[in-house]
């Protein structure tokens, strides 16, 4: 399994009710983070998955957005990645996981901000945010 790198200095849950049958699913992107860690200690690498859920199709190219925010509030890091540069996934597709990789190379300690964006055929952006705290 690839892994997306950060260097830095899912299932769609679809519910019913009671007598209301099934609910409709999204029609914009979403982002599902996985067992994203809490902290992770400087130096050190976290994995954890993002599912991409896009329900009108993934865009071929500019799919999957990862900035990086240090508790500075600068960005740190910006990758911008093309459909096929995440395993398994292609243009067209309605879901995909993403393996992400966050670990911070330098100083300051705090809390760091992993924003992740996806985007559809239709240009439609969706993402979620984690916040990991750096301890040393």
């Amino acid at each position: 399994m690839k892994r997306l790198w950060l260097p830095v200095a899912g299932a769609m849950l679809v519910g019913c009710s009671s007598g209301s049958g099934l609910a409709p699913l999204p029609t914009t992107p979403t982002v599902t983070v996985i067992n994203p860690p809490a902290s992770v200690r400087l130096g050190q690498t976290a994995v954890f998955n993002a599912q991409l859920f896009t329900p009108r199709g993934a865009r071929g190219t500019n799919y999957l957005e990862i900035q990086v925010i240090n508790p500075s509030g600068v960005l740190s890091n910006r990758i911008t990645l093309n459909v096929t540069q995440v395993p398994g996934c292609a243009a067209g597709a309605t879901q995909c996981t993403a393996p992400i990789s966050f670990g911070p190379a330098a100083l300051p300690l705090g809390i760091w901000n992993v924003t992740v964006t996806v985007f559809d055929q239709f240009n439609q952006p969706g993402g979620r945010q984690v916040a990991i705290s750096v301890v040393p």
